[in-house]
């Protein structure tokens, strides 16, 4: 099992289009600061976000390319029994932790305080979560 860098939102609203246009608006900035290219998509450091989903496990995964690091976030929209002491309701996002994991979950966190209290942790490992003010 590997470390993983996590951040959740405790939410009665699991629209997914709204959530996953959310976090797209999030990355793209993320992506163009650490291009070397005016045109992003043409950049071999980096690519826009692809997003496949899991119907039956209501899970997606955000396929993207910053700094020249190939990563996936996973963003979970049914795992209310994880983080239960914070909330009944969570839609959880991670992403494995190195390269500029804690600054691309951070920046999402920030994007889902409209949602809900939002927390975060660094190193799934070590129990220290924080919410996100």
């Amino acid at each position: 099992m590997g470390i993983s860098t996590v951040g959740f939102v405790v939410t009665e609203n699991k629209d997914v289009f709204s959530i996953l246009s959310k976090i797209e608006n999030v990355l793209i900035p993320i992506i163009k600061k650490y291009s070397s290219g005016d045109y992003v998509w043409k950049d071999k450091t980096s690519q826009f976000p692809r997003i496949e989903c899991s119907p039956s496990s209501k899970f997606f995964n955000i396929y993207f390319k910053v700094n020249n690091e190939s990563r996936i976030l996973m963003v979970h929209f049914d795992c209310d029994s994880d983080y239960s002491e914070y909330g009944d309701k969570e839609i959880i996002w991670s992403l494995s932790y190195w390269g500029l994991a804690e600054e691309i979950v951070l920046s999402i966190c920030e994007g889902m305080k409209q949602y809900g209290k939002v927390y975060y942790e660094a190193n799934d490992c070590d129990g220290d979560i924080v919410e996100v003010l």
